[in-house]
């Protein structure tokens, strides 16, 4: 009998570790709500956390795994230069013991999103999930932008019970080749960043270039300042983004060699954004990512 309780244990505790496999999200329409109106919600559960956790002294330390909302700071499905196609493939994983309402949004590059409708999917109870090119095969639309991701009840509201997480890998055929080459997106936050934060690790001289990302996850525009310094010498710039919306651009030309960047926001509202420098070698279109913290 003894023996029997341990193996019923023992069952259980794999079934609650281990994430199950499922090939694709379940659809379920267009949500009732827009990018602009979903953030405002899960910003009123975020900041109701926050100020519980400042009234509250907990007697004990804790680790929060639990994660209702994230982004994925870039995805797309887009015609590059040079015979370049670049897809996102997207894992978007549910680690509760229940299945578990999403809403998805796509900030597109260069809009105010915040009218933008969102879309709703369901995900198995305790599942992970993988779509290969994310943006063409699930929202059905094209372009460059940042994914929005976040958990909702079946009353639609935020759910704060959440436990989803997510990662994405944006690629293209490597021109000349029966290759591809890659770059990885973890899920990150959605309070991300402080007034002032930086990415190590970059590099721009003859043989590689970088390209800075911006993501604004509040209701009204912000301007940032870019600082760049490197082995081979300093430059600065701003760059507005819209709301609810993203930015890719270039460094200014220069060989600023190996380099990192500090990023300042105008705004006040501190860390409803977020930010990341991205080096591709000129010849082979390889490259890395360095997250803005």
């Amino acid at each position: 009998m003894r023996q029997a309780r341990i193996a019923v244990i023992l069952a259980l505790l794999v079934f609650a570790t281990t994430s199950l496999f499922a090939a694709e999200l379940t659809p379920l329409g267009v949500d009732t709500m827009t990018i602009g109106q979903r953030m405002e919600q899960v910003r009123s559960i975020i900041e109701g956390k926050q100020h519980q956790r400042r009234v509250v002294t907990p007697n004990v330390v804790s680790v929060d795994w639990e994660k209702e909302a994230f982004i994925i700071p870039v995805a797309g499905s887009i015609q590059g230069g040079n015979g370049t196609f670049f897809r996102s493939d997207v894992t978007i994983a549910n680690r509760r013991l229940a299945a578990q309402l999403i809403s998805v949004g796509f900030m597109v590059r260069g809009q105010n999103n915040a009218a933008v409708q969102m879309q709703r999917f369901q995900i198995d109870a305790n599942t992970t999930t993988i779509t290969r090119d994310f943006i063409a095969n699930q929202l059905h639309t094209s372009g460059l932008g940042t994914l929005l991701v976040i958990a909702i009840d079946s009353a639609g509201n935020t759910d704060d019970n959440a436990e989803i997480d997510g990662f994405s890998r944006i690629w293209t055929p490597q021109p000349g080749s029966a290759g591809s080459v890659s770059q990885a997106f973890e899920s990150i936050d959605l309070e991300d960043n402080l007034s002032t934060s930086y990415a190590y690790g970059l590099r721009q001289d003859a043989g590689f270039r970088t390209n800075v990302g911006l993501v604004n996850l509040y209701g009204t525009g912000n301007t940032f300042t870019i600082f760049v310094n490197g082995t081979g010498g300093s430059t600065s710039f701003t760059q507005f983004v819209q709301p609810y919306s993203m930015e890719q651009v270039p460094l200014p030309a220069g060989a600023w060699g190996d380099l990192y960047i500090r990023i300042t926001s105008d705004s006040s509202n501190f860390n409803w954004w977020s930010a990341y420098g991205t080096s591709v070698d000129n010849v082979t279109g390889d490259g890395w990512v360095s997250h803005v913290h």
